[in-house]
């Protein structure tokens, strides 16, 4: 495959990434459509060995926005309601450290803090 196959391919994937992600919301599509132009368009005179180093780039920006990029929508009850795609990556919560926690039923605050009469 020719590297300029390879280019069109990448560019291909990532405006159809865009319409796959941004769904539905015109601006963000003509946004992310323009900043894709302008950024294949800036690299447009890279030396050949460099391309190919843009080309796995451009793959990896197609599943981040795949799997971290989220559409919410406000419904009518005044709650979001989110897109979530069987590529979505869900993460857990991190817990807090143990020494970060606070047990309320035994705190007491520091005199520092207190009100002075």
């Amino acid at each position: 495959m020719s590297l300029k196959s390879k280019v069109f391919g990448a560019y291909r994937l990532l405006q159809r990434t865009c319409l796959q992600v941004f769904a539905g919301d015109t601006q963000a599509l003509h946004q992310s459509r323009f900043k894709i132009k302008e950024s294949f368009l800036a690299n447009k005179n890279v030396e050949p060995h460099k391309v190919e180093d843009l080309i796995v780039n451009a793959k990896e920006t197609s599943e981040f926005l795949l799997e971290n990029v989220l559409q919410a929508r406000l419904t009518s009850d005044n709650v979001y309601k989110l897109k979530i795609t069987e590529k979505t990556k869900l993460q857990d919560n991190v817990l807090l450290k143990d020494s970060n926690t606070i047990d309320l039923m035994c705190y007491k605050v520091p005199e520092q803090y207190k009100k002075k009469e």
